[in-house]
């Protein structure tokens, strides 16, 4: 189903399908650590069109794979914050509404996780944790320009040994900066 801006509309079970078949050829190709390559991503399309008949593009796809990745960064850097209230029984944080305009500002891609759980934790956990782990393609950073701010998520992808930035899909593009791996302890 899309929105009115054109959009995919992701249900929940849609959300669960597309992290089931990324594991699925993560485990299928061994290559933990790297993005899913081209025949993957066909792969992972035509699980979609069969299973909820969302015809999309790769790029399409790749776009919900990496919100989705953005949101479970956003969840990370929550569930490490020092001082907020989660709720593991919910899935659910409870921050001022000062804290949350300051994680908006590092995560705005994350802002759902104020008003709703992250759909599918274990597996979130199981995909994107191998996906960022050291080595591969492509590989997400935090990056922190200050004691108090909130961390940027940054994906670079390397070819052939250059770097090129990936804008996340509001358009904006992020410049290079000095970059960390990032972490998650669940």
């Amino acid at each position: 189903m899309e929105t009115n801006d054109g959009r995919q509309q992701w249900t929940d079970e849609a959300v669960k399908c597309l992290l089931e078949t990324c594991l699925e050829e993560i485990g299928r190709i061994s290559r933990n650590g790297q993005s899913l390559c081209r025949e993957s991503w066909v792969i992972v399309g035509k699980k979609l069109k069969e299973q909820f008949h969302m015809d999309l593009t790769q790029k399409q796809i790749r776009n919900a794979f990496d919100t989705m990745k953005s949101k479970y960064v956003g969840w990370c850097y929550l569930r490490n914050k020092t001082g907020n209230l989660y709720n593991p029984e919910t899935n659910m944080f409870t921050l001022t509404p000062q804290e949350w305009e300051d994680f908006k500002k590092g995560h705005p891609r994350a802002m759902s996780l104020k008003t709703r759980s992250l759909p599918h934790l274990d597996l979130h956990i199981a995909v994107f944790e191998g996906l960022s782990a050291t080595g591969g393609n492509q590989r997400t950073f935090t990056q922190t320009s200050g004691v108090s701010s909130s961390p940027h998520v940054q994906t670079l992808q390397i070819q052939d040994g250059s770097f090129h930035n990936l804008e996340n899909d509001d358009g904006d593009s992020h410049e290079q900066r000095k970059i960390q791996p990032h972490t998650c302890k669940t």
